[in-house]
């Protein structure tokens, strides 16, 4: 699903409308807004100031806008079951095993990349190019370190009534 405007109450509430009283939602996310920052093998650390420097700079589109990362919509879905009036909610947070960590960094790295030329660049004066400027020093300093996200799922019932 798109989410627009970073506010996924419309679709709680379309999903609400389509589901039969006693019926329950369960949501998957990635939870960004508390990612971690670690050392996935032994030895010295490196990379740690350059992968906290671009995951704020893609999150901030360049330095345009507040940071989408930091400020997370999945951190409040628990929430907004609740204030549609959702019942029996629970939520389960797991964070990757860390012999993911350095494919998920990898596929985080090209990712950026791609928000550099299709999102960044367009906003002119060399966003574009610092953001792979970024990526570049990650994928060059990536031994050992990567970050971890939660993989969020939250779960609630409708009422019977």
């Amino acid at each position: 699903l798109g989410i627009q405007d970073r506010d996924p109450e419309p679709i709680v509430q379309n999903l609400l409308h389509l589901l039969k009283p006693g019926g329950w939602i369960s949501w998957g996310e990635y939870d960004y807004s508390q990612w971690q920052i670690m050392q996935t093998t032994e030895g010295p650390q490196s990379g740690i100031d350059g992968l906290t420097t671009l995951l704020d700079y893609i999150g901030t589109i360049g330095g345009t806008r507040p940071n989408w990362a930091r400020n997370f919509w999945p951190a409040r879905l628990h929430e907004m079951f609740k204030a549609n009036g959702l019942i029996d909610i629970a939520e389960d947070r797991r964070p990757f095993p860390k012999e993911l960590l350095q494919a998920q960094l990898d596929t985080a790295l090209m990712a950026s990349e791609e928000v550099s030329f299709g999102a960044i660049d367009p906003l002119g004066d060399g966003r574009g190019a610092k953001a792979r400027e970024l990526t570049a020093n990650c994928f060059h300093h990536r031994s050992n370190t990567a970050y971890n996200i939660d993989r969020l799922t939250v779960i609630g019932r409708k009422p019977e009534s």
